[in-house]
């Protein structure tokens, strides 16, 4: 009994004392609800997130990572191997998409043209990026490439930030009295097209009395006076009149032949506008924006588009240098499957050198092996090697040939050519296939008045195997007349020997 009893007490007791404790702690517990709202009236907390984006990723990032970096240690373990430069396009196999993009900005801010060129151009290629990737591009690209960016075709237009904002106006505001002020400001004699414009705006007058003589110094002052911000101003106001806004268009045209005025142009957000009215359906509202485009495009066009001059074709950047024509029709080749079989090259003119570039970029890339390795032979139909007279030429003769190519590059003695050339005859004579080349001797009429001889024997010496010179020429050596011709019995000859041993199986 004396034990029963004295665990009841001691049970009885512990109950008892845990009891007092927790109403003792209740008690005493200070409610911090009341303290923590006040703290958040007073002071902001952030939390705090880790900067590693792997910690914030699953397995798969971190799987891709790891692949990215096994990769790329092998393409430079090969590079060092093969004695080959490392390709810095592969540099992105460790990157996500926010470092390629970053790495495409800073190529487009290279002190090498050919290498803005061709960054411009694939910025202008995704479509697959997020709202904020194109924000950034637009935030952080520079002038040159924020116009290339609008000369490009099928360009997405969140490339482009919007105009800044416009200072707000009075509720008594006249935007015609403005125009009237400005017009005061303006020298009152020699009026050329901008002034002009203006006038009939503020005025209501027709443009037919556009003037044709042109005065930089009235554009200078009209933006020193705002006038950029004005045309924006109306131009918003008044976006249900297609007449005014081409005016508008075809003012800022005018203002851009002024290379001085380029930047006023940028700052003031013209881009972005000009960009989207390119891709008006009305033609001469279109015309009129390239136009501005193209006076403001300094990088690829050197001529100049007075008032008066309707861009209608080209509209957009078209002209590509070798090196990315070669890269970009080397891949459609090999999607397409060339090189799957036995393959022998036959070219004319450009095209020879694009089949040089293409050969000696693919011996440097492990996925074109199958079209170095399956080449049997290659024919060149005046192909300048050296380079030809006509770049040096005129405008229009030029344009004629070589239409879409960088036609510096095929002057005479081009440095560019000339790297093309020693690489290539090193290519070549390591993998030791036929070459046979075809040289022009007559030379091309080029209008109504002039002849010229576009390539020259010399320039159509390659330097390695077989050299046939033809009266022919330079447009017609590629095009025989009958089949029972020297040029066409050769050319079937050659092919049929290079590819004797297929053939022959």
């Amino acid at each position: 009994k004396i034990s029963k009893l004295t665990g009841s007490l001691i049970l009885g007791g512990f109950v008892f004392i845990t009891y007092e404790v927790l109403a003792l702690k209740k008690l005493l517990t200070l409610d911090t609800h009341v303290v923590q709202q006040e703290k958040l009236k007073s002071y902001i907390y952030v939390h705090t997130v880790s900067l590693d984006p792997s910690e914030c990723q699953g397995i798969l990032y971190k799987a891709r990572k790891e692949l990215h970096k096994v990769v790329r240690k092998i393409l430079e373990t090969e590079a060092k191997i093969l004695r080959r430069p490392f390709d810095e396009h592969f540099s992105t196999f460790t990157e996500d998409h926010e470092r390629a993009l970053w790495v495409l900005l800073k190529r487009s801010q290279s002190e090498d043209r050919t290498i803005r060129l061709q960054a411009v151009q694939q910025l202008a290629e995704n479509g697959h990026w997020h709202d904020y990737q194109y924000r950034m591009v637009a935030q952080a690209c520079d002038q040159k490439t924020l116009i290339g960016l609008a000369r490009s075709k099928d360009i997405d237009l969140r490339f482009f930030l919007p105009p800044p904002h416009l200072p707000k106006v009075k509720d008594d505001y006249a935007i015609e009295d403005e125009l009237r002020l400005l017009l005061v400001s303006l020298p009152q004699t020699d009026l050329e097209q901008c002034v002009q414009y203006f006038t009939s705006l503020a005025l209501r007058e027709s443009s037919q009395t556009l003037a044709a003589k042109r005065v930089s110094t009235h554009c200078d002052k009209i933006e020193a006076n705002g006038g950029l911000q004005l045309l924006q101003r109306i131009y918003r106001l008044r976006n249900d009149s297609a007449k005014i806004q081409r005016n508008i268009i075809r003012i800022i045209g005018n203002m851009a032949l002024d290379e001085r005025l380029h930047s006023s142009i940028v700052h003031a957000g013209w881009v972005s506008i000009l960009a989207e009215a390119m891709k008006s359906p009305h033609v001469i509202q279109s015309s009129h924006a390239s136009r501005a485009l193209a006076n403001l495009d300094r990088e690829t066009v050197q001529e100049k588009y007075p008032d008066g001059v309707y861009v209608l074709h080209p509209q957009y950047r078209s002209r590509k240098s070798i090196a990315y024509r070669s890269n970009e029709l080397l891949n459609k080749l090999r999607a397409a499957g060339v090189g799957d079989r036995p393959l022998v090259w036959v070219s004319h003119s450009m095209g020879g050198l694009l089949v040089k570039k293409m050969l000696v970029d693919a011996s440097k890339n492990p996925e074109m092996d199958k079209i170095v390795n399956n080449t049997r032979g290659i024919i060149f139909y005046s192909v300048p090697h050296h380079g030809s007279q006509l770049a040096e030429y005129s405008m229009n003769a030029k344009y004629l040939l070589f239409p879409s190519v960088e036609v510096k590059e095929l002057s005479t003695d081009s440095p560019a050519l000339k790297e093309l050339n020693d690489d290539f005859l090193s290519f070549a004579k390591d993998k030791k296939f036929p070459v046979l080349s075809f040289a022009e001797t007559l030379p091309t009429h080029i209008g109504s008045m002039v002849k010229l001889h576009v390539v020259p024997v010399d320039s159509a010496n390659l330097g390695i195997g077989d050299l046939i010179p033809v009266e022919v020429n330079h447009l017609n050596i590629c095009k025989p007349k009958k089949k029972d011709t020297f040029l066409y019995q050769c050319t079937v000859k050659f092919i049929q020997d290079a590819l004797a041993r297929e053939l022959g199986s």
